[in-house]
């Protein structure tokens, strides 16, 4: 599976250039770093937002290639906080930034 990644990778570069790619892994980052920001705030917060995590607005759920996306108000809550955290990191390339985005990724990805 990385093989085929990098293999994309490669030939997005060669399509669309390094910048958009650029742009699209920071959007990835961004959308995947939600679930870091999630149990960064329940670890910090506890249930203090339980009330915005009941009910679903998104609730999609394909059983033919096994899809299934669930979204609350608490997850679109931590989406704007990763979306303005990458914000922030496009608009000034600083490093701590970036160190900020790796650590929630890194949390995302444990």
């Amino acid at each position: 599976m990385a093989g085929i990644t990098l293999c994309g990778l490669y030939f997005a570069m060669q399509y669309f250039g390094k910048d958009i790619v650029n742009y699209f892994l920071l959007v990835y980052i961004a959308v995947g770093g939600v679930t870091g920001v999630r149990s960064i705030m329940e670890a910090i917060f506890g249930n203090k937002f339980a009330a915005y995590d009941k009910d679903k607005l998104i609730d999609i759920n394909i059983k033919m290639i096994g899809l299934e996306i669930e979204a609350t108000m608490f997850d679109f809550m931590c989406l704007f906080i990763s979306l303005c955290q990458m914000g922030l990191y496009v608009y000034s390339k600083n490093w701590v930034y970036n160190n900020i985005l790796c650590v929630i990724f890194c949390i995302h990805a444990l």
